[in-house]
């Protein structure tokens, strides 16, 4: 099993497990489909991030441009997402990825920061 199905299956164990983070997968459900494709990148398991994860990226940041969610509800599924989660995502990965995904992020990638402050 690849390490990128290791870590989805892993997500999804915790969704499945998890109540609190259940009752807000319909708000999450757009990061829910489209982070998963960054993390082997961020956590460290490959060199650069697939084209996927890129076009995810953009994804997200249009679904900040519309209004369908703030960068701060991002941060907060992101977060509920990787929390706990083993290897952690590492933060120079998270630095790279504008460059190397040629974009700006509107919303933050962290494991441990207060979303809430985030508009």
């Amino acid at each position: 099993m690849s390490c990128v199905r290791v870590i989805q299956f892993a997500v999804v164990a915790l969704l499945v497990l998890s109540p609190t983070v259940m009752a807000f997968t319909p708000a999450c459900e757009v990061v829910y489909e489209s982070f998963p494709s960054c993390l082997e990148f961020l956590v460290g398991y490959s060199d650069m991030p697939t084209l996927f994860c890129c076009y995810n990226i953009s994804r997200l940041n249009m679904v900040v441009s519309v209004h369908v969610m703030t960068p701060g509800s991002i941060c907060w599924c992101i977060e509920a997402m990787v929390r706990g989660s083993e290897p952690p995502i590492l933060t120079s990965r998270i630095k790279k990825l504008n460059s190397y995904c040629h974009t700006h992020r509107s919303f933050p990638i962290s494991a441990s920061m207060d979303c809430s402050s985030i508009p």
